[in-house]
């Protein structure tokens, strides 16, 4: 799903779940949830800490101490070297009262609240952003079972169409295994007639006489039954390896 608005790229991407979960075939969809994150924001208050006579470089190492982790130093145990951070423990970095208590030193020798400093809380938004084409992406993933992918797709496309009006400056696009599929439909497209050509050329050179060639060639579809029957026997769809296979034996 593609769209300038991550809240409705969501949206959409819920509802083609619930609608797709209805389509014969599937096997599970899971709409990705590009919002809902939830973020500690420190936004620092530069006025009042110039007032201290601190930078924002001062306080963020307060923080990044306090809360990310600072590596002090290193410990050698024979040949293998291993980093030594320090921060708070958990209780207290999901504190925001205890964070808002955290002392900040000042060039003076006075400690300060890194509440008197920053406003802290938390907040929501999108955990990761991601984007295609220069436009934001949401990803429905579809697990097919039982069925082609080719007339799943088509069917889902339809009932995905018929159910789901999609705003101006948001688009769909069927991407993965199928986007694979029809790539290779248009590749055998031209190897396939390329293939036979070839093969009636070798053929001639063989017989020289058109007559014989197309005795030969003509008697390939009569080989390709017994594939044809075996695959409707054990319920197989036509892949890619089928279509190898099947311009294997056009090479008598």
């Amino acid at each position: 799903v593609f769209g300038p608005d991550l809240e409705v790229i969501q949206s959409l991407g819920e509802r083609i779940e619930g609608i797709l979960s209805m389509v014969d075939g599937t096997r599970s969809v899971f709409a990705q949830r590009v919002t809902g994150g939830y973020f500690l924001d420190i936004d620092v208050d530069r006025d009042q800490i110039a007032r201290y006579g601190l930078t924002v470089a001062d306080v963020q190492d307060v923080i990044m101490t306090a809360i990310g982790g600072k590596r002090i130093t290193q410990t050698i145990e024979n040949q293998e070297r291993y980093s030594i951070s320090v921060r708070y423990p958990r209780e207290l970095r999901d504190d925001v009262d205890a964070l808002r208590r955290v002392l900040v030193p000042t060039p003076a020798g006075a400690q300060i609240p890194l509440g008197q400093l920053a406003d802290i809380g938390f907040s929501t938004g999108p955990p990761m952003l991601t984007d295609e084409d220069a436009q934001l992406v949401g990803y429905v993933f579809v697990d097919v079972m039982d069925r082609d992918l080719g007339s799943y797709v088509d069917e889902a496309r339809e009932t995905v169409a018929a159910q789901l009006d999609v705003p101006p400056g948001y688009r769909l696009e069927w991407s993965g295994q199928y986007e694979y599929m029809l790539r290779v439909r248009d590749k055998l497209r031209t190897v396939l007639p390329l293939t036979l050509g070839l093969i009636f050329l070798l053929l001639y050179l063989n017989f020289r006489s058109v007559t014989e060639t197309l005795i030969v060639l003509l008697s390939v579809p009569f080989a390709l039954v017994g594939s044809i029957w075996f695959i409707l026997a054990l319920d197989y769809n036509l892949s890619v390896a089928v279509w190898v296979g099947m311009i294997a034996i056009a090479g008598v």
